[in-house]
């Protein structure tokens, strides 16, 4: 039902977030819309956008079993929304049954595991040198089938505590720097699930000082800095991603600073006309400059604190 949820939701394109790549191949492979299900998909998109994530109903379709979802979801959503939730998902039965590979989901879960096994005990310390103790040693990750094969792995934290999800295709037909990008993103999402406020909250001052400013413009400054800390740890040029699955040479790395230096500087000059691509050219930049300070704080055994975010900010500034 997750991944039916994601199927439709997306389509319906309810927030900067969704992924419009994703739909176009969709729509490719099952074809135009018919008048009812468009209409269908704009009724959807102002349910998502009432309840936003605030009270995401991605939470109740991803992680509950499939028998409960309608049950846990009549606590959140009128009596009249619960019924047109239901005809919208029937109406797109057989849409999704289009796209949907359940083989792929199987093979993909004996992946990950595997991957994530070799390297968590060495992140689990890494990350409680900087953040503090870690409890939970355990979190579930909801995979989540996008269209693309041997393209870039994506995901999401919107779960609260009840785990992350991975947008990837078929892990068993991809190349090694796909499947590190793989098991850098589940990384990523893990640390927004289990420290993402931790960051807000040692980056206050940062808010209270620039008020309504804004570096991305389609995000709050809180959400920025928690991009900018957790990117420049778990991304394609992050600390962690880079020391255990990319190992970038120091050559290439430096050259890649020169290149988004340039979409820094560009996006700086012009916030009103960005691209996704761009913001992440913006953690990219930033995450190679912050290579050093967190090389000290983790042979320091030194907690990311104010004064980190303070030589972020000089970077921005």
């Amino acid at each position: 039902m997750g991944n039916k949820f994601f199927f439709v939701s997306n389509l319906t394109e309810w927030h900067f977030s969704c992924r419009k790549n994703y739909n176009e191949v969709w729509l490719n492979k099952i074809g135009d819309l018919s008048k009812k299900e468009k209409n269908s998909l704009e009724q959807f998109k102002k349910i998502l956008q009432k309840y936003n994530f605030a009270n995401y109903l991605g939470l109740f379709f991803i992680t509950s079993k499939e028998k409960k979802v309608w049950k846990n979801l009549s606590k959140i959503v009128t009596k009249t929304e619960l019924g047109e939730l239901k005809e919208i998902f029937d109406i797109f039965e057989d849409k999704f049954k289009e796209i949907w590979n359940s083989q792929i989901l199987e093979k993909n879960i004996k992946i990950l595991t595997k991957e994530i096994n070799k390297t968590l005990p060495k992140i689990i310390n890494a990350l409680e040198t900087l953040f503090g103790k870690i409890r939970r040693r355990k979190f579930d990750i909801y995979l989540l089938q996008h269209p693309y094969k041997n393209k870039i792995v994506s995901g999401g934290a919107n779960l609260k505590n009840k785990g992350i999800t991975i947008e990837c295709n078929d892990l068993s037909e991809t190349g090694k720097e796909i499947l590190n990008n793989a098991i850098s993103v589940v990384y990523h999402e893990f640390l927004h699930m289990l420290f993402g406020k931790k960051i807000r909250i040692i980056s206050s001052h940062f808010y209270e000082e620039n008020g309504k400013s804004k570096i991305i413009p389609y995000r709050d400054l809180r959400n920025t800095m928690e991009e900018i800390v957790v990117h420049s740890l778990f991304s394609y040029h992050g600390f962690l991603s880079n020391k255990y699955f990319y190992k970038h040479p120091k050559e290439t790395t430096s050259s890649n600073l020169k290149k988004y230096k340039n979409t820094f500087i560009s996006v700086k000059n012009n916030k009103s006309n960005i691209t996704r691509n761009d913001e992440i050219g913006v953690y990219f930049f930033i995450a190679i400059n912050l290579h050093p300070l967190i090389k000290e704080y983790l042979n320091d055994n030194k907690k990311i604190d104010k004064h980190f975010i303070s030589e972020i900010i000089k970077i921005i500034r």
